[in-house]
This record gives C-alpha cells, sequence and structure tokens, in this order.
C-alpha cells in the first residue's frame, strides 16, 4: 500500500502510522462515519472532550440520515436539480460516483487555476 501524507494533520503523521483517511477508505466508510472516526482518533491525540462532543454529534447524524434515506433514496441528479447546481459541479458529482479521480484531479486543477486568478 501506498503511503499517502495528509495535509494539515500533522497530529495524525505524528501518532499513527497508518493516516486514518486510510482507514477509512479501506473500511469503505461513508463521510459521515469517516468524521466519527476522525474525532474518536483526535479524541485519542489530545484528550479533548470537544471531540468526543462532535462524535457523538456524527452519530446522531448517521443514525437520522440511515432512517430517511431508507425512506427517501436521493440520486445525484435529483441532488443537483434541488439544489439547482451547475453543470461544472453535477460534472464533478458524476465523476466522484464513478470513482474517476485522474479526470477529476484535471477538472478541479483548472477550477483552482481559474479560482486564484480570480483572488489576485
Amino acid at each position: 500500500m501506498k503511503k499517502t501524507t495528509q495535509m494539515g494533520d500533522t497530529q495524525y503523521s505524528a501518532n499513527f502510522k497508518i493516516q486514518p483517511s486510510e482507514l477509512i477508505q479501506m473500511c469503505e466508510w461513508n463521510s459521515i462515519q469517516g468524521n466519527i472516526a476522525k474525532y474518536v482518533l483526535q479524541y485519542k491525540c489530545n484528550n479533548s472532550s470537544e471531540d468526543i462532543r462532535k462524535a457523538i454529534s456524527y452519530c446522531w447524524i448517521e443514525k437520522h440520515y440511515t432512517e430517511y434515506e431508507k425512506l427517501h433514496p436521493i440520486t445525484i441528479e435529483v441532488f443537483c436539480r434541488i439544489n439547482e447546481l451547475d453543470t461544472e459541479t453535477r460534472e464533478i458529482l458524476r465523476m466522484i460516483d464513478r470513482m474517476e479521480y485522474m479526470h477529476m484531479d484535471v477538472k478541479l486543477s483548472e477550477i483552482l487555476t481559474r479560482t486564484e486568478k480570480k483572488e489576485k
């Protein structure tokens, strides 16, 4: 397995030989499950009650999301239409769904370049 480095996560790289993001990917956890793991692991690093509160909060979100999704499944197209998202954002979400990370990397790099030019 290729070792990855998370940007800005020095607390993780100092405390864990395998990055939390790698665990989340290997377990195929959704983002809410990943956030629960992230805050539990942050708690192990800095012993903050705030991290445990956040983990508990995400547990409740996951519970309610899972119950809601069983009753109201949503697709990317429905999500984009309801939220009136532009074509470019729709395309990126479709790439995520199809796991087209090389194409997505190129697209996101284009957006980054465009955004950085606007910020100057």
